[in-house]
């Protein structure tokens, strides 16, 4: 992810009298992204222990880019979000998800 900072010498003075917005967008209430599919899991070495790792696709952004997130912190984030139905963590089979014209269907 790239942040927007840049240096001060970067800014330069206003000149005119035009007002670019008036307002601050409207924000909708939680979390701006929401969990749409879990679609891989691999286990990491995190603080001198094993911890789980799941690879999510957001909901509205397109799967090239889906971040891995550490499962107990989505549980935190996201309860409603139930990861047990997802993926199976017990060896169980991955969802399964495909790309079919610019759209994503899970199996």
């Amino acid at each position: 992810m790239i942040h927007p900072v840049f240096h001060v010498s970067q800014l330069k003075k206003h000149v005119g009298n035009r007002v670019v917005q008036h307002s601050l967008p409207i924000m909708r209430p939680g979390p701006a992204l929401q969990p749409r599919a879990i679609l891989d899991r691999r286990m990491i070495r995190h603080n001198n222990r094993a911890v789980t790792q799941v690879l999510i696709h957001w909901e509205g952004l397109p799967l090239a880019e889906a971040t891995w997130e550490f499962k107990e912190e989505l549980k935190l984030r996201f309860p409603e979000f139930n990861l047990e139905d997802k993926v199976g963590f017990e060896g169980e089979q991955l969802l399964q998800v495909e790309e079919d014209n610019g759209g994503l269907n899970s199996k």
